[in-house]
């Protein structure tokens, strides 16, 4: 008999220590700290808590995500309220740098804008390449991550 077969016993027969209770007081396993026998209710107490030790890691963990979520929730509806009272696209423009800037610690950004019915003098309403306009047309969800090969590095001139 094999170990595996004497584990699936006792996980198909959970009776058998109501059968043979006086069995457990007696039944003594290796310490997993040392080399001393302990019983398998101290055992199970040591398992325990381990596994409560892992928990409240978990635990403050998920409280850290939660934490930093409601910071960047914060952020973002801070941004929101910014872009919802601007008066102008001027001051739109300056709302977005100042709260990507602070809100965000974004220290350098770069705008496009194509198909806009507002034409003005500035870097927002230069020309962009073809290639660009169809990755951003085709996106089906903002991207954020390595500068990919579209040329906008340019964009950020001596920033870049």
């Amino acid at each position: 008999m094999k170990a595996d077969d004497v584990a699936r016993y006792l996980q198909d027969h959970p009776q058998f220590f109501e059968d043979y209770h006086d069995l457990l007081a007696h039944l003594y396993v290796p310490h997993p700290h040392g080399g001393r026998a302990i019983s398998i209710t101290e055992r199970q107490i040591l398992t325990l808590r381990e596994k409560a030790k892992l928990l409240e890691l978990k635990l403050a963990e998920l409280l850290r995500f939660g934490e930093d979520n409601d910071v960047i929730s914060t952020r973002v509806h801070a941004l929101s309220i910014a872009l919802m009272t601007a008066g102008s696209f001027d001051a739109v423009m300056t709302a977005l740098r100042e709260q990507l800037s602070e809100g965000f610690s974004v220290p350098h950004t770069a705008l496009r804008l194509w198909n806009s019915v507002l034409t003005r003098d500035g870097d927002v309403f230069e020309p962009v390449e073809e290639r660009i306009r169809v990755f951003a047309n085709e996106a089906r969800q903002p991207y954020c991550g390595p500068v990919n090969d579209l040329g906008v590095v340019a964009w950020f001139g001596e920033s870049a």
